[in-house]
């Protein structure tokens, strides 16, 4: 029981108790906002898309707040997506260029 007690009391049980409060606040804000845009939206396509953006913009917030309580210890990772990424975008380079021709071909018609 010691080791426990311990553990919320060390910084990274204050940082995983201080994540998921904000988490369940998140949620129940998210929860809020789904409830409330069938009363401003009445079109059923529009409210779909408007529900799954909430729900997009209620993951992304849950990433971004885990991100920045974790920060100091996500350094490796950010320097491997980092070198992912522009290793992805130099063997892809021929591809995107290629479309963005195709993109401004087309723009003009």
């Amino acid at each position: 029981m010691n080791e426990i007690i311990e553990f919320f009391q060390s910084s990274s049980g204050v940082k995983l108790i201080t994540v998921v409060v904000a988490i369940l606040i998140i949620i129940i804000v998210i929860s809020v906002i789904k409830r409330v845009i069938p009363k401003y939206v009445s079109e059923t396509g529009s409210r779909y898309r408007a529900r799954k953006f909430i729900n997009f913009i209620g993951y992304a917030l849950v990433i971004f707040t885990i991100m920045i309580a974790f920060s100091n210890q996500l350094t490796g990772i950010t320097v491997f997506l980092g070198v992912a990424g522009a290793g992805i975008a130099f063997a892809l380079q021929e591809v995107i260029a290629s479309i963005a021709g195709f993109i401004a071909i087309f723009e003009e018609v």
